[in-house]
């Protein structure tokens, strides 16, 4: 039950759903092997506002990092498939479809996060 403190006592909710887009991918010849490096930015889906220190992680790996002041990431890791989720504490979690990282790519993504904002009116 949602409880508004305004006089009329009335509540409504918007809800935006996140998205996901791959920006980019190249060749990156900096990097061994068997590594990829992700990068993007992490953002409110409502507002379009960066998201300080939002986190990345590797679904299924131990495998994060938390975004710098700016929603920025940058993150070495192993090629292989997996998902990776974005997540900030007032945002939802969004994760992405299982995608195939190759060797040697510098993939770029951009995370909107949704979010529920309730106004009382």
């Amino acid at each position: 039950m949602l409880t508004c403190q305004c006089s009329t006592n009335t509540a409504i909710s918007k809800h935006v759903s996140g998205s996901y887009t791959v920006v980019k991918k190249e060749k990156f010849n900096d990097l061994s092997n068997d590594k990829i490096l992700l990068t993007g930015l992490v953002s409110d889906g409502l507002t379009g506002n960066p998201l300080p220190y939002a986190n990345i992680t590797i679904v299924d790996a131990n495998l994060g990092i938390s975004c710098d002041s700016l929603g920025n990431f940058k993150l070495l890791a192993p090629a292989g498939n997996f998902r990776l989720r974005a997540s900030n504490v007032g945002n939802d979690d969004l994760q992405t479809r299982k995608m195939k990282f190759k060797a040697q790519m510098q993939v770029t993504l951009d995370f909107r996060l949704g979010t529920t904002l309730i106004t009382c009116q």
